[in-house]
């Protein structure tokens, strides 16, 4: 009996592309399918966070997907040749000619790097910088597309109290984020833009240094 396919991901791959990498699933029966091999080939694409598969008896084979959204991206030189990497949220670097980002996915600069062999070490402190960026998109939709780039000079590992984000945004306007307490210097950020609105004013050729405990610096870039 032949197999049918039911394929779900929350991201861009499609069942068009699961069929691709496995076109002969579908004329074995369900039984004769190792599912620990076509997890394990799913997995060799870094796209891919978490792949499932199961049997659904009589004749249903399910596969799900979480893939990797990215973030940001970034060109690194490895090994003499300088590609165009995407980061996620879990700090992992990958390229894929699956996916197609967005074109407003920002740049990463100042970005330093741990590569043992030929492999890109993950991102300390990536799961905070994609909270921010996330947030963006989430809370402050009109900034999102301003964002010109990701300055990480100052991204330092093991964290200190200068360890910082620059957000850098296409109006000459800088925000500068801290490592921790992500939704405080949010909540902070959106009190400066309300703050501006009512004054008629705008973040355009400011410093907005969000990383004080109990403060926010604001200072014109002119």
């Amino acid at each position: 009996q032949k197999t049918k396919i039911e394929f779900f991901s929350d991201g861009q791959l499609t069942g068009e592309h699961f069929q691709k990498q496995f076109p002969k699933i579908r004329g074995k029966s369900l039984l004769t399918i190792d599912i620990a091999s076509v997890q394990a080939a799913l997995l060799k694409n870094p796209q891919i966070l978490s792949a499932t598969v199961e049997r659904h008896f009589p004749d249903t084979l399910k596969i799900t997907l979480r893939e990797r959204a990215p973030i940001a991206r970034a060109k690194l030189k490895i090994e003499g040749k300088t590609d165009t990497y995407l980061l996620s949220s879990d700090g992992v670097f990958f390229r894929s000619s699956h996916y197609k980002p967005a074109p407003n996915l920002p740049y990463i600069t100042g970005i330093k790097i741990n590569i043992q062999g030929s492999q890109i070490e993950p991102l300390e402190g990536a799961a905070s910088l994609g909270e921010i960026l996330n947030s963006f998109k989430d809370r402050f939709k009109d900034l999102n597309p301003l964002i010109a780039s990701i300055d990480l000079n100052d991204w330092n590992f093991p964290a200190t109290a200068k360890t910082s984000v620059a957000v850098k945004l296409r109006n000459n306007a800088t925000l500068r984020f801290g490592y921790k307490d992500i939704q405080q210097q949010l909540d902070r950020l959106g009190e400066v833009v309300t703050l501006l609105k009512d004054e008629k004013d705008t973040l355009a050729n400011k410093l907005v240094d969000l990383t004080y405990p109990d403060k926010v610096a604001i200072v014109g870039t002119r």
